[in-house]
Order: structure tokens, then C-alpha cells, then sequence
């Protein structure tokens, strides 16, 4: 079996992951809002908890300015993740800065699983963060990749000949 060695198809992989990734946060953010139990583990884990402690602050309407700066922090992390995927079409450093980005998240959420104990349940979620993470750091190596293949081919390709007329 031939492994597939073209770059576009990791970054494109890459982007459709940050996508995904982007919707079922937004999801997972409604859900919330609706009182649902349930929630995907293929999401932002701080925006996520960011989402349940303003809510939680809200509706008990103790410091509702707390509760709007968690909002706030919310919703910059999810214009970060979208510039990242918008921006990554072209160049896809965007693509490590959200790696970057999701690593900190994946830190975090490490972070708050450990103050409560080990619960099975949070293998889906570590499996899922490792598994985004490659994506995105196998779609901007991917994109380095692809660079350095365009400037082989603009260098390999002939010069065209020159027209004389005659």
C-alpha cells in the first residue's frame, strides 16, 4: 500500500478538523444553554468551561460583569479558532498557531481533570485532543512541505522559448 504523500490533502484535512472542531463548540454551547446533559468531546474544552461557569454566573445573577468577561473570553477564543481557519486557506501557519492554541486548551483541560480525579469517561477526551492535535500540526508541516515542493517545481520548470518572428 502506497502512502499518500500529498501535502493538500493534510492540510485540507487539517482545516475540515478546526471546522468541525468550530461547529460542535458552538453546539456544545447550546446545548449548555438548553440544560442538555450531553456534549461532544470534539470541542474546545476552556471555551466550553468558560461557557458553563458564565452561564452558571448568570443565572444566579451574582457578578453579572464576571459573567460577561467569561463570555467575552468565550468569544475570543472562537474568533481566534475561525481567523485561524479562514486565514489557514492561504497560509497555513494559521494552522500552527491553532495547534498552538489547542495545545493550551488540551493543557487546561488536563489541568482541571486532574483537581477532580481520573474518570474512564475522560479517555474520549484526551484521544480526541491528541487526535486534533495531529491533525493540525501534520497539516502545517504538511503546508511547509508544500512550499518548499512549489518553489522545487517553479525552479525544475523550463523557461518558455522565446518567440522570433520571422
Amino acid at each position: 500500500m502506497k502512502k499518500n504523500t500529498d501535502p493538500r490533502r493534510a492540510i485540507a484535512n487539517a482545516r475540515s478538523s478546526l471546522m468541525i472542531l468550530l461547529i460542535l463548540t458552538v453546539v456544545n454551547i447550546l446545548l449548555l444553554l438548553f440544560k442538555s446533559a450531553s456534549s461532544f468531546p470534539y470541542s474546545l474544552f476552556f471555551t466550553y468551561f468558560a461557557s458553563y461557569v458564565a452561564y452558571e454566573i448568570w443565572i444566579t445573577e451574582a457578578f453579572v460583569a464576571v459573567a460577561l468577561l467569561w463570555g467575552f473570553a468565550v468569544l475570543v477564543e472562537l474568533v481566534l479558532f475561525l481567523v485561524a481557519w479562514i486565514r489557514s486557506a492561504k497560509k497555513t501557519n494559521w494552522l500552527l498557531i491553532a495547534g498552538i492554541l489547542y495545545l493550551l486548551d488540551t493543557a487546561f483541560m488536563i489541568w482541571i481533570y486532574s483537581l477532580g480525579g481520573f474518570d474512564a469517561a475522560q479517555i474520549i477526551d484526551y484521544l480526541m485532543h491528541v487526535w486534533i492535535l495531529y491533525s493540525l500540526f501534520n497539516g502545517w508541516f504538511a503546508g511547509k512541505k508544500q512550499k518548499e515542493f512549489d518553489q522545487l517545481v517553479i525552479i525544475d520548470q523550463p523557461l518558455p522559448e522565446e518567440v522570433h518572428p520571422e
